[in-house]
């Protein structure tokens, strides 16, 4: 009986014993965590850079990303459109001289020379070489009257002319130019105040036309006088020479 009680006693004093080294065994292991756990926390507050670090890390990689999606995706100009969509550029001649079928500041443009016939007298026609011809029939003396700008009232001259189309086509008669000068090349101002009655609508082939154009020409002025007379760019200019009052 003693010898049963002794070796219960054994057996629980071992099962104590047992008890006690796991306790003791799970409480290091659970100061063990503890102590693990306060040594990184207190490595994270004492070094935040590396938290810093893994942030920057981050940004860059997705500002890499960006920079690359930028790269990947062409831009499109939005200048001078509402819908966002690039402006089509005018079509150009195959030169880059200026647009298709039209002209350019930078084109050059050939110029036209005018042929001037030689002198006749006043009282003789003048014959442009198409079947047209042109006759001053008097130079007749006035006192102007000053009407449009410019014009100064005095002494002037009423120059009659009549143009006659034996050509086949019309003549347009608004592109009529008539000048006067005298000897030295003093160019006479145009009077619009009556008698004067210029060149208007379309002379038909085989008519005539006369007209009336006032010249201011000073007593004083040098004799002998030129008249020129143009009716279009197609034919030359025809002078008339002679004195004027």
């Amino acid at each position: 009986m003693v010898g049963a009680l002794s070796a219960y006693a054994r057996s629980c004093a071992a099962a104590g014993s047992v008890t006690a080294r796991s306790r003791t065994a799970a409480g290091g292991a659970l100061l063990a965590v503890t102590v693990a756990a306060l040594a990184l926390l207190a490595g994270c507050v004492s070094h935040p850079a590396g938290i810093d670090a893994a942030s920057q890390s981050t940004a860059a990689s997705g500002s890499s990303s960006s920079a690359t999606s930028s790269a990947a995706s062409p831009s499109v100009a939005t200048t001078g459109t509402r819908s966002g969509k690039p402006a089509a550029s005018a079509p150009t001649s195959p030169s880059g001289s200026g647009t298709a079928g039209q002209g350019s500041i930078t084109q050059t443009v050939p110029g036209r020379t005018i042929a001037t016939k030689a002198a006749v007298p006043l009282s003789s026609p003048a014959d442009f070489g198409n079947r047209v011809t042109a006759k001053i029939s008097e130079v007749k003396p006035i006192n102007a009257t000053a009407q449009g700008p410019g014009e100064i009232a005095g002494p002037a001259v009423a120059v009659s002319i009549t143009l006659d189309n034996g050509s086949s086509k019309s003549i347009n008669l608004t592109n009529v130019v008539m000048n006067l000068q005298d000897k030295a090349g003093t160019p006479s101002v145009p009077m619009s105040a009556s008698p004067a009655k210029p060149f208007s609508g379309n002379l038909a082939a085989g008519a005539k036309a006369t007209a009336v154009y006032v010249f201011a020409l000073p007593k004083n002025h040098v004799n002998p006088v030129t008249v020129s007379f143009s009716y279009t760019t197609e034919a030359p200019v025809v002078l008339f020479v002679g004195q004027a009052q």
